[in-house]
């Protein structure tokens, strides 16, 4: 970890009141808070707590850890007590923040660090006070005496929060970057069988389950808008889905497809197995090819642009039906830009002369027309199946 460790904001506190200023009252004090370390009193402080330690995400920290973290946050905090002050900005919590960072790593939940730590306190300030009383120190003495203790006690809380927040942060980025790194290497294929049960463990993948894979295109919109936009779209899990980028795209994997509208670009993949996501990731991507070439938006399949995708990806043949269905009609200008515009609402309209003629507001006769001036201009028949396929074609490509 680099940096500077993170500083707790001093907790603020009204000056002690009953300040007894006789010397041999407060240096009674100061011999029984020095005796207090020397007795160790962490020890007692932890077998008071040792059931409910047992019972919270503390249970995988060892006794002999704990006493020791417990005595180096005492020790700053009964040397501010005896110097009779309040906590303030000088004050050096390293010691308390490598405590929450160990806490961290270990797995404690920062609710149980707080009321460990908080309940930990009690004895503690109960055993200062009853020897106090048993040494004839005066009550007003004892009262100021605590008054610093609970400062000190709040100040070493916040110190060991940031010191905890700081490597849970830390905790959350390094598995984010092990996430990504192992989706990437399932979505780049060539691995292994036994690297790829490891990935997809470090990815939060079920080996025995199948996802789609989904390519999105932001485009001119920012990640996290997109990001936040596909979240929407699957709604509320209670995992979060595996994302990363490839070749300047957001790419996830989730087992079912997200619902709703999307304004940018997303190629969707069928199910494939964990061990062929490199496959659905080219599906996904072919998925995007073709319909940047349809200049559709949104979430796309295969499915959806049916052979579309197939033509798409074969320049050669996309050019040879645009010679043959279109070019000679562009060459028309207006009137031959019209006679396409009729056959694409005549193929939307499953070959009914009657529903184009309603959808154009055209006459009948003059839909009928433009038909058969596309047959005659393009030597072919609109009759014929592999014609209809073929045109039905060429016209989705060129976003009719």
């Amino acid at each position: 970890m680099t940096g500077r460790p993170a500083r707790a904001a001093t907790v603020p506190t009204p000056t002690p009141v009953g300040r007894v200023d006789d010397p041999s009252d407060w240096e009674r004090l100061v011999l029984l808070l020095d005796e207090l370390i020397e007795q160790q009193i962490t020890d007692l402080t932890y077998h008071e707590l040792a059931d409910e330690l047992a019972q919270s995400s503390y249970r995988d920290v060892s006794v002999e850890e704990f006493i020791e973290r417990s005595r180096m946050a005492a020790i700053p905090m009964i040397r501010g007590v005896q110097q009779r002050r309040m906590p303030n900005a000088g004050d050096d919590g390293a010691a308390l923040q490598a405590t929450g960072r160990s806490r961290a790593l270990r797995a404690v939940e920062l609710s149980d660090l707080v009321r460990i730590t908080l309940v930990a306190q009690v004895p503690v300030a109960s055993y200062l006070s009853e020897m106090a009383h048993q040494r004839g120190i005066s009550n007003e003495t004892i009262v100021e005496m605590l008054q610093y203790l609970d400062a000190w006690n709040n100040w070493s809380l916040l110190e060991m929060i940031a010191g905890y927040q700081e490597t849970a942060i830390e905790l959350i980025k390094r598995d984010q970057r092990r996430q990504d790194l192992a989706l990437r290497q399932l979505l780049g294929g060539g691995l292994t069988p036994v690297e790829i049960q490891r990935a997809a463990a470090e990815a939060s993948l079920d080996i025995r389950e199948t996802y789609h894979v989904l390519r999105a295109v932001p485009g001119e919109i920012a990640f996290n808008e997109v990001r936040r936009a596909l979240l929407i779209c699957i709604g509320h899990t209670s995992t979060e889905p595996s994302i990363t980028t490839m070749y300047g795209d957001m790419c996830l994997v989730l087992a079912d497809v997200p619902q709703g509208d999307v304004a940018f670009l997303v190629g969707v993949s069928p199910r494939v197995p964990v061990s062929e996501l490199a496959e659905g990731f080219r599906l996904a991507t072919r998925s995007v090819d073709a319909a940047r070439q349809v200049g559709i938006t949104g979430l796309v399949s295969l499915d959806d642009l049916s052979i579309t995708a197939s033509v798409s990806a074969d320049q050669e043949v996309a050019q040879i039906l645009k010679q043959r269905y279109l070019d000679p009609l562009l060459d028309n200008g207006a009137a031959g830009q019209a006679i396409i515009d009729t056959v694409s609402e005549f193929i939307r309209r499953r070959r009914s002369v009657a529903e184009t003629s309603a959808a154009m507001f055209l006459h009948v006769n003059t839909v009928r027309y433009r038909l058969e001036r596309f047959e005659s201009m393009t030597a072919c028949s609109l009759k014929d199946m592999r014609t209809l396929a073929e045109v039905w074609c060429i016209l989705h490509l060129h976003g009719h």
